[in-house]
């Protein structure tokens, strides 16, 4: 490998790299998750900027890398408010949702990562 990354702590007060559309930063050297300059600390975002690299390190996709926001916020009474949304890339998705089924299903989630101890791999083949 000729590229060589910092250490995994970003540099004082912070380095982020400002990959092309491909999150690619140098030739076959690639930033995902929250070492990305502009995106936001989001666990889900960076989880799919993980899962795209290892796709396109493998040959199996050829697209550019589509950020996307999604928010589930567990609200009063059992319901939860869902926003998914790509305006801070210039893009002109926007939904909002309120609804029971959000709510039981980020409720699930976060019982099922505890369980899990992490490991949410059986999720990503439903």
């Amino acid at each position: 490998c000729s590229t060589v990354f910092p250490d995994c702590r970003p540099n004082h007060p912070f380095e982020f790299f400002s990959p092309n559309d491909r999150l690619e930063v140098v030739k076959n050297a690639y930033a995902g998750g929250d070492i990305v300059k502009g995106f936001p600390k989001v666990g889900e975002l960076a989880m799919r900027t993980g899962r795209y690299i290892a796709r396109v390190a493998l040959g199996k996709e050829d697209k550019p890398f589509k950020p996307v926001v999604i928010n589930v916020t567990k609200l009063p009474k059992g319901k939860a408010l869902y926003i998914k949304t790509d305006l801070p890339w210039n893009g002109n998705t926007l939904v909002t949702k309120v609804s029971r089924f959000r709510y039981l299903t980020k409720s699930f989630l976060e019982r099922y990562y505890l369980v899990s101890n992490g490991r949410m791999g059986l999720l990503e083949k439903l």
